[in-house]
């Protein structure tokens, strides 16, 4: 009889054995669950984080576009700041208008745009310029000896005509008045513009010349 009750304890402690699984089960698909959704927030984070990278990198972008077309800008305005300085320089280098009076009469030079005809416009200090009196020589030409000489680039001449003004060496300005033929070299420097009664208006002995520069507007 005592056998029987102690098999019988013994079977009723394995009845209870199968809620002791169970509960055991329950607990680890729970953990099993809570791992999961754990897993999943931390998919979730760094998809977040991989989308806050990239957008993060298009602002970058976005922002060193800005720059640079910024950067464009300030040099699309120098570039044309350069060019506006550089045509109103080329504006105030032109040479300025000339006119020669003398015995009430007037005539336009025009100079050639070289380096001795600049030289000889900065000896001119002023608006107006009288010069010593000219001296005539043969008939076709006046003739000036300067006080200071300017650098020359005399190409041999075998003529010249009414109108033409020559430099003979370094310090001598020639005014011909007629046509005239040359043996030698003279560096050329302007023309008169028209020759008209030149030769009355020059006379025949010596004459004072005024230059008058007029800067171009």
């Amino acid at each position: 009889m005592k056998f029987w009750q102690k098999r019988k304890k013994t079977t009723g402690t394995r009845v209870k054995n199968p809620v002791v699984v169970c509960a055991m089960a329950a607990a680890l698909c729970l953990a099993l669950m809570l791992a999961g959704c754990s897993q999943g927030e931390a998919g979730s984070s760094a998809e977040g984080a991989s989308d806050a990278s990239s957008a993060a990198g298009t602002a970058a972008a976005a922002s060193d576009e800005a720059a640079d077309s910024s950067a464009a800008e300030p040099a699309a305005d120098e570039a044309e700041q350069t060019s506006d300085v550089s045509d109103a320089a080329e504006v105030s280098d032109e040479l300025p208008v000339i006119t020669l009076s003398f015995n009430d009469a007037q005539y336009d030079l025009v100079m050639d745009d070289t380096a001795t005809s600049r030289e000889l416009l900065a000896l001119v200090p002023s608006s107006r310029m009288a010069l010593p009196p000219s001296h005539d020589r043969d008939g076709v030409w006046k003739y000036y000896d300067m006080a200071t000489g300017v650098s020359e680039d005399p190409e041999p001449l075998e003529s010249a005509q009414a109108g033409d003004v020559l430099l003979d060496g370094p310090d001598r300005l020639i005014l011909v008045y007629e046509d005239t033929p040359l043996d030698g070299s003279y560096t050329h420097v302007g023309t008169v513009e028209d020759v008209e009664g030149l030769a009355e208006a020059l006379g025949d002995g010596d004459v004072d010349i005024t230059i008058i520069k007029n800067e171009r507007s």
